[in-house]
């Protein structure tokens, strides 16, 4: 018995000597490693992804689809998109901004689905009664499901600093660490970006104060069941599947949404621009990203939020 727990300690010794401490590397590394390693320290890779950013995806979900099933089935297929685009993704720190705007569009769809399911089945229902009522839009989120939506729609350079900063808690020094910008820089855009925030929500009826409407999207973070975590995390392991069909049904429409705006946007570029591409990320707002030339293939090929 001291034999197998003796094993077992030099594996972990051995993981942790060669791998690295996940808490103490990027985004982008634990990306890197889950790409182009296999076994554990893959899987290690993925699941210190969800661990990282599962309370913020988990929280948008369960705002904007208000049911805990669906809640889940979109939290996971958040993540399978992660792990079937890993290999074509690359980000320069930290992958909040990019996985905020995944799961937006994949809570959308899945409210969407679910509004027509609902519609579908009392339509059906009424029709069969001999009567057919007229619905009103069921479409209507609470505060902080609109929140989520008018943050996605913000320019990259406001959303940025607002999903680091007021989404995932980073201190404006981490956040301009992981963006490549001064400290100043990241305050003066979270600043505008909140404006912007309030501006859009006075448009559509509500006037909260920008700290209040964040707030409704923050605070306290909220904790993925122990469950939901382990079975998202084992999705490095079955990236062609998933523990529900919806689950995969999602993660499907979402990928076809960001490849047909990824070929609409090569068809539009004009030939010979290879040094900067525009790439829209799934919500709509978009960045200028780098494309390094020469890079070895062993590198991360840039497709950031396309």
């Amino acid at each position: 018995m001291n034999i197998l727990r003796d094993g077992a300690a030099m594996r972990q010794l051995s993981t942790l000597f060669n791998e690295g401490a996940t808490g103490a590397v990027t985004d982008g590394q634990l990306l890197e490693r889950f790409a182009t390693r296999r076994g554990e320290a893959s899987e290690d890779a993925f699941a210190a992804l969800v661990e990282r950013h599962g309370p913020v995806v988990l929280r948008l979900c369960r705002s904007v689809l208000r049911d805990e099933h669906e809640a889940q089935d979109a939290f996971q297929a958040t993540f399978l998109v992660l792990a079937q685009k890993a290999e074509s993704l690359w980000v320069r720190d930290s992958l909040g901004p990019w996985i905020h705007s995944v799961a937006y569009r994949v809570a959308s769809c899945a409210r969407a689905a679910a509004i027509r399911r609902r519609r579908h089945a009392r339509r059906h229902g009424e029709l069969a009664a001999g009567r057919l009522a007229v619905y009103q839009d069921e479409d209507q989120g609470d505060l902080e499901a609109v929140v989520h939506e008018e943050i996605d729609r913000l320019p990259e350079h406001f959303r940025a600093p607002l999903v680091l900063c007021d989404l995932e808690g980073c201190s404006h020094e981490q956040a301009a660490r992981h963006l490549g910008w001064p400290v100043g820089t990241v305050k003066s855009r979270q600043a505008r970006g909140r404006q912007r925030l309030r501006d859009r929500l006075i448009r559509r009826g509500l006037a909260p104060s920008p700290a209040m409407a964040l707030g409704a999207a923050l605070m306290p973070k909220m904790a993925v069941p122990p469950a939901l975590m382990k079975s998202t995390a084992n999705l490095a392991t079955i990236c062609a599947g998933a523990d529900s069909a919806r689950v995969a049904v999602l993660a499907r429409e979402v990928l076809t949404i960001m490849f047909l705006q990824s070929l609409k946007l090569k068809v539009l570029m004009p030939s010979g621009s290879a040094d900067w591409i525009r790439t829209p990320n799934p919500g709509g707002s978009s960045d200028w990203a780098a494309r390094p030339q020469g890079r070895p293939r062993s590198g991360r090929r840039m497709e950031s939020r396309s």
